[in-house]
């Protein structure tokens, strides 16, 4: 019974509903490298393996790796926020040990992934590494990211490296910058809009994010101002179908500052089945193109 209790806290901790947010950009940087030459059988053919053990690694793994930290070091403020308990895991004393357990357990498997990719290409390597080493600073002292106004927005451009990583596997080029930077916009907006519902308990925590130091009025703003960069950046690029698509989350993020009864906290749990959808037709747009 305990194996299994260990299992479940190893896959709550995860966090499931989120994987997508790793896992997502790794398949659109799959869909983004097929072309006429270079079909998606072909794709899957030659990369089969290389392919699969990347995007297992971006399942339970790589969350694990982002969000078993962030629990750990979160203890203050996750004992005053009322996500905690209800829709994610409050570890007690006892599970912090068996997560700091795991969590070493999946660094190394990170250690093992980078020499896999080390044999591949010393640039695999090193956009593989700046993924870790930017998912643990974020939580992780005497960097964490978190704790600091903008910067801990802005250094959530590390989830879109998952993608980046399989189109370089499979192409061996890199992304624009403007795609680059119409990515990080996107990821920016995401994570400030997340981080409104934790204003409270982070200020209780003397956590100082950019949500907190906005406020949720400003920060809303801040958001829409962040989308619709990435949005302008895709028109930009002549990628009108994504551009349309991501259309969707300027108006969704100002409907809280005009209509009152709209609660972030609730918007905030309705963003993975939206972003899992939009990301769906994302990915066949960009297979198709």
């Amino acid at each position: 019974m305990q194996f299994f209790s260990h299992v479940r806290l190893l896959l709550v901790t995860s966090r499931p509903r989120f994987w997508m947010y790793t896992l997502g950009p790794a398949l659109l940087g799959l869909a983004a490298s097929i072309s006429p030459e270079r079909t998606l059988w072909e794709i899957l053919k030659n990369n089969f393996i290389s392919l699969t053990v990347i995007l297992a690694f971006f399942t339970l793994p790589g969350n694990f790796l982002v969000y078993g930290i962030n629990d750990l070091t979160d203890e203050e403020t996750d004992r005053t926020n009322p996500k905690k308990g209800d829709k994610e895991v409050l570890l007690t004393h006892a599970q912090r040990k068996v997560v700091r357990l795991f969590f070493l357990s999946v660094i190394s498997l990170a250690l093992m992934m980078g020499i896999f990719l080390l044999t591949t290409s010393w640039s695999l390597f090193a956009i593989f590494v700046s993924w870790v080493m930017a998912a643990v600073a974020y939580s992780a002292p005497p960097v964490r990211f978190k704790a600091r106004p903008f910067i801990d927005a802005y250094s959530n451009f590390f989830y879109w490296l998952p993608g980046l990583l399989i189109y370089h596997l499979l192409t061996g080029g890199w992304f624009s910058i403007p795609v680059m930077i119409a990515a990080t916009a996107w990821t920016t907006a995401m994570h400030a809009f997340s981080a409104i519902p934790d204003i409270h308990s982070d200020a209780r925590a003397g956590i100082k994010t950019t949500a907190v130091l906005l406020g949720e009025q400003k920060t809303l703003l801040f958001c829409a101002f962040h989308w619709s960069i990435s949005t302008l950046i895709m028109l930009y690029t002549s990628t009108i179908p994504l551009a349309v698509l991501t259309l969707i989350y300027v108006p969704l993020v100002l409907i809280p500052l005009f209509d009152t009864s709209v609660k972030v906290s609730r918007l905030y749990w309705l963003f993975p089945t939206i972003n899992a959808s939009i990301g769906f037709i994302a990915w066949v747009l960009l297979a198709l193109t």
